[in-house]
């Protein structure tokens, strides 16, 4: 397709057709720079051939790439320049217009036109009679419907059944793909978890036969917390994690506990320290690099959010008057930033640094939450089984956490002891000898012998 499309022997018309096939993968594979490019490069032969029979369709791509990226406003400039000319439109670029339209209003948030589009859209396609559009136009009524109500009505998953339908019926595994994360979206939102994981599990895989990291009216927040469950639950972690990437997704629901989760930027404090971008650590070489790796440390040291910089300039330079140690401050927060490799990994504000959540995962916050979750668990006066058990299950979790702490081990072994799992307790146990002797050169703490030998004895 690559040399029709740069081809001087074809005609421009068969160039045009060409660079537009193209411009479609790159959007359907989410290479949005390329296929803007492409799509402008179709415009400018256009314009050097004088043929603009396809002028309409193409500038519509663009809107498209414009409006996955999230880019509303270079969408609608797009948009303003068709409208301009609409009274040359053909029918389809008509109800696709409106499509986009619609799309935009839903990203904006405005519900009525977005409907209102939707639906001038759908009755076109409806009465064209293509079926495959028809099954994307519903697909975009039924993200309309999750935006306008939190708890949508069973008349939804009517419509998604309706959809299935016409995926299979036209063999498209996009509209297949599309259908099953809207699906898994309003089990979710019913709190029927078990459905959700099931039709996520089932969007992923497809997902990740197809290669897919786009779809029509992309929702990038509905899609990001489906990511966030889908990495929780282990389903098609690898090819969603490459998804997340190659997006750019974040949440700010990502719980802190799931480290599977692609954090541009980890963290590791317990044991030693690290710190990885995108997987890869990094290597801090070199005085200048001293610095910003001081300033990182100290900043998860005082907790990691709303961190004064006259507290972080004093403790880093002491000995320098209070214009120089925040000028001094100023260039080491953007060295570590580019070190980092992500601006938005440290947030500056009203005179306080926070590292970002949604950016940075950090072992020790990850313990902290897991043991605090595992304590709440049995907090009542007279925790049953049930508690005990939840108590358990989040101490399994932080005990995942490499290094594994003492206190972790000892917590697990009381909470299997309340569960009558005297050999599980005593396998815990032995782990943990085993770690503080070839780790630390150490014997378990007299606490963790007590307890011991309370389990020895029943």
């Amino acid at each position: 397709m690559a040399g029709l499309a740069d081809s001087a022997a074809a005609s421009p018309l068969l160039r045009l057709i060409a660079k537009t096939a193209i411009g479609l993968h790159q959007w359907l594979t989410a290479s949005l720079d390329a296929s803007l490019r492409t799509t402008a490069d179709a415009l400018e032969l256009a314009r050097t051939t004088g043929v603009h029979v396809w002028d309409f369709h193409i500038s519509l791509h663009s809107a498209a790439a414009h409006l996955s990226n999230g880019d509303v406003e270079a969408a609608s400039s797009v948009l303003n320049t068709i409208a301009r000319g609409l009274q040359k439109a053909r029918p389809f670029d008509l109800l696709y217009y409106d499509f986009l339209v619609a799309w935009r209003a839903l990203l904006r948030g405005d519900l009525p036109q977005a409907s209102a589009a939707q639906k001038r859209s759908l009755d076109a396609t409806v009465a064209t009679g293509i079926p495959l559009t028809e099954a994307q136009l519903r697909l975009l009524g039924v993200w309309i419907e999750f935006r306008r109500t939190p708890a949508p009505s069973v008349d939804v998953l009517c419509e998604l059944e309706t959809i299935h339908r016409m995926a299979r019926q036209t063999r498209s595994r996009l509209v297949e793909f599309s259908a099953y994360l809207a699906e898994a979206h309003f089990h979710f939102l019913s709190s029927r978890n078990r459905e959700g994981a099931r039709c996520l599990a089932n969007a992923m895989r497809l997902g990740r036969e197809n290669g897919y990291r786009n779809i029509y009216a992309w929702q990038r927040p509905m899609i990001a917390e489906l990511c966030v469950r889908a990495v929780a639950a282990d389903i098609e972690s690898e090819y969603v994690q490459t998804l997340v990437r190659e997006r750019g997704l974040a949440s700010e629901r990502v719980p802190v506990e799931v480290d599977a989760w692609p954090w541009p930027v980890k963290v590791v404090t317990l044991g030693r320290f690290e710190v990885l971008r995108e997987g890869h650590p990094i290597h801090f070489t070199g005085k200048a690099q001293k610095k910003p790796l001081a300033l990182l440390k100290a900043l998860i040291a005082l907790g990691g959010e709303n961190v004064g910089e006259s507290r972080l300039a004093d403790l880093l330079w002491p000995d320098a008057d209070g214009d120089a140690a925040q000028q001094a401050l100023s260039t080491t927060l953007h060295r570590l930033r580019q070190l980092l490799g992500h601006e938005a990994a440290i947030r500056r504000q009203a005179g306080r640094l926070s590292l970002d959540r949604r950016t940075c995962w950090v072992d020790l916050w990850a313990l902290v939450h897991l043991l605090t979750q595992a304590e709440r668990a049995i907090a009542g006066s007279r925790p049953g089984i049930q508690a005990w058990t939840q108590s358990a299950q989040w101490t399994e979790r932080a005990m995942d956490i490499p290094p594994c702490s003492e206190e972790c081990c000892r917590a697990l072994m009381q909470a299997s002891q309340r569960l009558g799992r005297r050999d599980e307790a005593l396998a815990v146990y032995h782990r943990c000898s085993r770690h503080l002797e070839e780790h630390l050169g150490t014997r378990p703490s007299p606490q963790t012998l007590v307890l011991l030998e309370v389990l020895k004895s029943t």
